[in-house]
């Protein structure tokens, strides 16, 4: 997968809400998610594509542990280029995302710099519904429509 920066998530599903920059409208639902953030969007999806069992694993834990994975992303935005190694130093109790992190080191590093690249499409996606989550990761079956009221962009532009 081609990422136009270099870094280091643990859960695309980490992506979080923190005050480190201006806040994210908040998506109605996903396709407007998508919209607002299409290089976020095809990248994440890509990174889904390209990691199917770390997406689903990471998936399934982010539905019972938002609130940890808000915590991850909102850390891995404040301190980039540290590896989920330095936050697991100091979240000793956390076994289960050191698991994680181990088993799908190359996918959790991927989508920590995900986050980190795109923060305020990761803070969005974060506030959405965990069923909207899942489907952000899920290739588009047509290409998204603008939000309401919106207007096309100009191709011309």
């Amino acid at each position: 997968m081609k990422f136009r920066f270099c870094a280091v998530l643990l859960i695309a599903l980490f992506v979080a809400g923190a005050g480190f920059a201006p806040a994210a409208p908040a998506p109605a639902a996903v396709e407007n998610w998508a919209y607002t953030y299409p290089d976020a969007a095809f990248e994440l999806w890509s990174w889904s594509r390209d990691n199917p069992a770390a997406a689903r694993t990471f998936s399934r834990w982010d539905a019972v542990n938002h609130e940890r994975s808000r915590m991850i992303v909102t850390w891995a935005i404040a301190h980039p280029g540290k590896g989920i190694e330095l936050f697991l130093e100091s979240h000793p109790y956390w076994a289960d995302v050191e698991q994680l992190a181990g088993r799908y080191r190359p996918a959790a590093r991927t989508l920590l710099a995900w986050c980190r690249h795109y923060p305020g499409a990761a803070r969005a996606l974060m506030k959405s519904a965990p069923k909207s989550r899942v489907r952000a990761a899920t290739p588009p079956s047509r290409p998204a429509a603008p939000p309401e009221g919106a207007s096309e962009p100009d191709p011309q532009e």
